[in-house]
């Protein structure tokens, strides 16, 4: 039996090259191009646990190095690094990282939400927190077998809607190593087939087991409806709690900043040319 949980995350991976796994000792090299060396110990640090041992994309690594390398030691034997306007855009992202460092460094502590702000925040924006469209949280089970589909819809046909609320366990006990037993959490009309988006989203559909529904994939299928929230609908605080953190935090490091900026600005020795200080913005 397969269990599926319908969840959407959202998941970031850094590009990585990665390269051949061999027995050198980490203070060795395994390339160089004149005093530039590239180890073992840095093409490890570099990659993702998951790619280190894979020798396609370690190799990958070393090649990526070699060019890279390469095309900068080149550049230097040239003199680019002594242009002007190179430079002038070196000091510039300099400065830009050294004073992003600096604001992280002196505000990040002090951006802290607390529970009840969260709570303050929901309860002064709930109409930026309703349901565009209507929503519907389901459990399903999945089988090619039609006759054990027949007789599953008969014994849900006999059953209270009390007992009903069991689907998972009642499932779970009569799946077949094929079938398919899973929950989904809140979703649209768009996530079903339309078949099954007619019945689940029915007004009356909550508590109740609908089933069973032929599927595009030759599956019947039969949805428990545990809940549906119709548009317009408040979103509840739990569901939207992390996505007002974020906007705090945003609300309250721009606070901070200007605080910090308004602080050091006051602490610098500021000449004008003229005399007179312009107005601060």
């Amino acid at each position: 039996m397969k269990f599926q949980i319908t969840s959407y995350l959202l998941l970031i991976f850094g590009s990585a090259f990665v390269i051949i796994a061999c027995n050198v000792p980490e203070n060795k090299f395994i390339v160089k191009i004149g005093t530039a060396e590239l180890t073992e110990t840095v093409v490890d640090s570099a990659l993702r646990a998951d790619m280190r041992l894979q020798d396609e994309a370690r190799q990958d690594y070393v090649q990526n190095w070699i060019n890279s390398e390469s095309l900068y030691q080149k550049a230097i034997r040239e003199g680019y690094d002594k242009d002007p306007s190179y430079q002038r855009q070196v000091e510039n992202v300099r400065r830009e990282l050294l004073i992003q460092s600096f604001i992280e460094s002196e505000i990040e502590k002090s951006v802290t939400i607390t529970p009840k702000e969260s709570e303050d925040y929901y309860a002064q924006n709930r109409n930026s927190f309703i349901y565009s469209e209507d929503h519907v949280k389901v459990q399903y089970f999945l089988t090619l077998d039609k006759l054990r589909s027949r007789k599953m819809a008969s014994e849900f046909l006999a059953m209270s809607r009390l007992r009903k609320k069991d689907f998972m366990e009642l499932v779970s006990q009569a799946a077949a190593d094929s079938d398919i037993v899973g929950a989904t959490d809140f979703q649209t009309r768009n996530k079903f087939e339309d078949r099954v988006a007619k019945q689940v989203f029915l007004k009356n559909a909550t508590d109740e087991i609908i089933g069973p529904i032929l599927t595009r994939h030759g599956y019947y299928s039969f949805w428990y409806v545990v809940e549906i929230r119709p548009k317009g609908t408040y979103k509840p605080f739990s569901e939207v709690s992390l996505e007002i953190e974020s906007r705090l935090k945003v609300i309250k490091r721009k606070q901070k900043t200007k605080e910090l900026i308004d602080k050091t600005r006051q602490e610098m020795n500021i000449d004008y040319r003229r005399g007179e200080s312009p107005s601060q913005k």
